[in-house]
């Protein structure tokens, strides 16, 4: 069965992915992440079905809908739900329903609990009812290995009731998920593992969320010098609450031209090895330290794809780099596979990993 299902119903809305990839952060941060995200057009002939599907098999359901859409919505529900409408707060809603705040309606049909919730695309997300689940942790390995990290840590995870496995979060580095279940003790477990493993397995929501802590304990910031990334590492990093204490400006360097005036890159390496290379990816850190004059500094240069590769430099050859102020610097070639937002994405994320890395052993 479906822990978690979420349905979005009506044209505006489903056509609208940056509205949906906000609630579905909205819901992932409260409840976990979802097991089925449906979207529904008005006219779906099959809605009712889709949605008796989803209330059967699903513990928690959140429906989401425009106003205009709504009516419909409610009038499914109260039929699944052999249920009539009443008239609340200038609305029809199901007389069954078990609470109901603005834009949010509770209500539990045959072991779902479902919370319908009248969405405008331009504002912002009405509450949520439904009840918060447990927080999966996230343990990032700094210098372990998966197996290795799985067959030390499972008896642990065992003994406070998580169950623990590994994912392949990104080439270059691994993580394990450690999930709550009933009655589990967090805190010891987390205990344990610092006690066992000390910084080479570390708990954080994300690994930005993590580079954001450490800086902020520093009183140090860091800077970024990205050319075939675009900018993700940037907007990565200021996703986070905080990142302005931390993150002052990095530069998108696209163009060797651009590489040389901006950040002083040698037109030697750029000739001799090309911008995909680990002198070019050296000269830009080098050079995005003195312009932003921070702390650290983190570049990136490589083949995204689809175009581009050759026999000695593959599409998805990635050179990443990281470097303090002091001369401490990590720079690793990667090969990445995917599209060509897939590998943009995993060499971003690899580029925090070293940032990690280098502020653990410059503590």
């Amino acid at each position: 069965m479906q822990s978690l299902a979420l349905a979005f119903v009506g044209d505006s809305l489903i056509r609208h992915d940056d509205f949906c990839d906000y609630a579905i952060r909205k819901a992932r941060s409260q409840l976990g992440i979802p097991s089925c995200v449906a979207r529904f057009s008005d006219n779906d002939k099959n809605l009712f079905l889709s949605l008796e599907y989803l209330v059967k098999n699903s513990h928690q359901l959140i429906l989401l809908s425009p106003k205009e859409s709504l009516p419909t919505v409610m009038k499914l529900i109260a039929t699944l739900h052999e249920d009539t409408l009443i008239w609340q707060n200038e609305r029809l809603i199901p007389s069954k329903t078990l609470h109901a705040e603005k834009g949010s309606y509770l209500l539990e049909l045959e072991g779902c609990l479902i919370n319908l919730l009248e969405v405008d695309e331009l504002g912002e997300l009405p509450a949520i009812l439904l009840p918060p689940a447990k927080e999966e942790i996230c343990l990032y390995l700094m210098g372990i290995d998966e197996e290795s990290a799985l067959l030390l840590l499972s008896p642990l995870a065992q003994s406070h009731n998580l169950s623990l496995k590994a994912l392949s979060h990104a080439q270059g580095f691994g993580m394990l998920l450690a999930k709550p279940l009933k009655f589990s003790d967090e805190e010891s477990f987390l205990e344990g593992v610092k006690a066992l493993f000390g910084e080479k397995i570390l708990p954080a929501s994300s690994l930005a969320s993590k580079v954001v802590e450490i800086l902020s304990q520093k009183k140090h910031v860091v800077t970024t010098a990205e050319s075939c990334t675009g900018g993700d590492v940037a907007q990565i990093l200021t996703q986070i609450p905080g990142a302005s204490e931390v993150f002052h400006g990095g530069v998108i360097t696209y163009d060797n031209e651009i590489k040389e005036r901006w950040l002083e890159v040698e037109r030697e390496h750029l000739d001799l090895y090309g911008a995909v290379s680990e002198a070019v990816v050296k000269d830009m850190l080098k050079g995005a330290l003195r312009v932003a004059r921070a702390h650290y500094s983190l570049a990136i240069s490589g083949i995204a794809g689809p175009g581009g590769g050759s026999d000695h430099k593959p599409v998805g050859t990635v050179f990443i780099g990281v470097r303090s102020q002091e001369g401490q610097e990590i720079v690793e070639r990667l090969l990445f596979k995917g599209d060509r937002r897939y590998i943009q994405r995993q060499a971003a994320l690899h580029g925090l990993y070293l940032l990690l890395r280098l502020l653990l052993e410059g503590e």
